[in-house]
């Protein structure tokens, strides 16, 4: 019998704001780019054919120990992300099972809880 390969991969975005900072821009709008390019890595590995996925979103403190603005702007982010998620094919195609681990229902507001829970 053939043995399958199982490739994982974790990713664990850092240094959105200090990206944004870094090009004169606000930190939400490091939060909008790291979330552009965590969808095309996602892409990317499953043409590569890695069978696990691993994606650190956020830990409490990155909920907690900033600015309101910005904390509320991280959920609206979320929100969308997992809204696109739902809407893109590839789900389906590849038979992609998402799982959201952690105190996420805990801190996020109804509408990111919502979007997430429709993936699920």
């Amino acid at each position: 019998m053939a043995q399958s390969k199982h490739f994982h991969v974790a990713l664990i975005p850092d240094g959105n704001r200090r990206w944004a900072r870094s090009r004169g821009k606000l930190p939400h709008q490091g939060h909008i780019e790291g979330a552009k390019v965590s969808g095309k890595i996602f892409t990317e590995a499953l043409e590569l054919g890695v069978t696990h996925l691993t994606f650190w979103g956020a830990s409490v403190a990155n909920l907690t120990k900033r600015s309101k603005t910005e904390i509320a702007f991280l959920y609206k982010v979320f929100e969308q992300y997992f809204t696109n998620l739902l809407e893109r094919n590839e789900l389906e195609e590849h038979q992609v099972r998402v799982r959201a681990l952690g105190q996420w229902r805990d801190f996020f507001p109804d509408g990111a809880r919502a979007a997430v829970e429709r993936v699920l």
